[in-house]
């Protein structure tokens, strides 16, 4: 996951909302909230980039 730094260093990210909860558990299992930030609903995710401005 190299692209996630690069990504972080040019002031990007990913932020995933909406999921439905088997999906959320597969990412999950994966060890993706370690890396991503996961939201209820795409409002909550939006506030928080705005948060980062």
């Amino acid at each position: 996951m190299a692209y996630v730094e690069t990504m972080r260093e040019n002031k990007g990210d990913i932020k995933f909302s909406n999921m439905q909860d088997g999906v959320y558990n597969i990412f999950d299992l994966l060890g993706f909230p370690m890396l991503y930030e996961f939201y209820k609903n795409e409002n909550d995710a939006i506030e928080k980039f705005k948060e980062l401005k």
